[in-house]
């Protein structure tokens, strides 16, 4: 989100435009966090939410595992110390398939004596263990605050909103560590949780002007920063063997506004950046649709113009693909909002073909229905969606009815005294 051209506001000034999405609001827990997770994982552990609107939400019943189902695990944790190695594989793949396990394996863990199966136990827990719980709040809290900040609201907002801004605001704030991290990058999940909190705080920051969050924001965006890898990309993980290409994204997405909001940025992450995503076009196999949306991003955000062939072969790439966004989450909706409006506009061809799906996908999918906790909210698509759960999908469709909206053509918001 860019937020050049913002006149700051004054203490005391309303920043609002528009209504405020109402659900998210809603949804934000007394202590200024919103809960990561879904009505249940893919670990099948549920992860709750919050809501203050009165209705009951219903918790469906953890999984169990019937005696069959033990005796199932037991034999191919037996497997995983085989004395062939196919059997060993075949096992790990086993154990992996089933989430349900999890619970079971981390018990029968302390237990298992051969060293080999110990290993491969562990690997096999690992694969299941995509966030770590604190990494996931933050990445929902995160995206729900930036997801307010982008229709206008800011901590000096009067409104409902505004208010989950400032509390927010403060929460992340006061989980922020010396170094500019919020946890350790190398928990699930944790340098994605590092960009999200970045951005909210730096955005809040570009907005206002406030000098209560400059430090903090740039210290944030800093910590982001050295985190990026040697190719120039960042991984979800900081222990992650491979680069992340939605976390690469995102994290774009942060320089492209920092340079835009004129905010000091070592060449060398830019530099770094934008070689990685010359290698992935020279990749012939690099259809990947984040790594196709990072390319036109950096390119358009650092190489002002769309005349590069890059940036027109990634559009006509994404245009032929817009039949597969019927299973798009939150992520994929706002990140071709963002590269589309900057590409062409509201006006032009490319960016009405994608909003008129997502009216049709997206907007007429929404929930409605009186005292329903769901009434409002959009359904999560994709495998992010259900890993981060409903507030982080709504946030990051809501930062795209902003997009959209709030900033025609340059991708501004227009914010208004009170």
């Amino acid at each position: 989100m860019v937020t050049v051209g913002i006149a700051a506001p004054q203490e005391g000034e309303e920043t609002a435009e528009g209504p405020p999405p109402p659900w998210i609001v809603r949804h934000q827990r007394k202590d200024g966090w919103w809960s990561g997770g879904s009505t249940r994982s893919t670990c099948g552990l549920y992860w709750p939410g919050s809501c203050d609107d009165g209705v009951q939400e219903i918790r469906p019943a953890p999984l169990t595992l019937t005696a069959e189902d033990l005796r199932w695990i037991d034999r191919r944790v037996e497997s995983l110390g085989g004395d062939e190695i196919e059997e060993r594989e075949w096992a790990s793949e086993e154990l992996a398939s089933k989430p349900e396990a999890a619970s079971y394996l981390q018990r029968r863990l302390p237990g298992i004596r051969d060293p080999e199966a110990r290993t491969r136990a562990t690997a096999v827990l690992r694969r299941f263990e995509c966030w770590d719980r604190d990494a996931r709040d933050l990445c929902v809290t995160a995206a729900a605050m930036t997801a307010l900040i982008s229709a206008g609201y800011t901590h000096l907002s009067r409104e409902s909103a505004g208010i989950a801004v400032r509390n927010s605001a403060s929460a992340l704030t006061e989980a922020q560590r010396a170094d500019g991290t919020f946890l350790e990058p190398s928990c699930p999940g944790g340098v994605l949780a590092q960009v999200q909190a970045a951005s909210a705080l730096c955005e809040l920051y570009w907005m206002t002007e406030s000098a209560r969050f400059r430090d903090p924001a740039r210290e944030a965006l800093a910590a982001m920063i050295s985190l990026q890898r040697e190719d120039g990309a960042w991984a979800r993980t900081a222990s992650d063997d491979a680069a992340d290409p939605i976390t690469t994204f995102f994290a774009c997405d942060v320089l492209v506004r920092a340079r835009d909001s004129r905010a000091p940025l070592p060449e060398r992450a830019t530099t770094r950046l934008a070689a990685w995503v010359e290698s992935k076009s020279r990749e012939s196999k690099s259809q990947d649709l984040f790594t196709i949306l990072t390319a036109i991003l950096a390119t358009i955000g650092f190489r002002p113009g769309t005349a590069s062939p890059l940036v027109r072969g990634g559009m006509d790439v994404l245009h032929s693909r817009l039949a597969e966004c019927k299973s798009w989450g939150g992520a994929e909706w706002y990140a071709a909002t963002r590269c589309f409006m900057l590409f062409d506009g509201s006006g032009g061809p490319y960016f009405k073909a994608l909003w008129k799906l997502f009216k049709e996908k997206v907007v007429a999918a929404q929930f409605k229905g009186r005292g329903e906790c769901r009434s409002g909210s959009f359904p999560m698509r994709s495998a992010l969606d259900r890993e981060l759960g409903p507030v982080w999908s709504n946030a990051l469709v809501a930062t795209s009815f902003s997009i959209a909206y709030y900033r025609p053509g340059c991708g501004c918001v227009q914010a208004k005294p009170g």
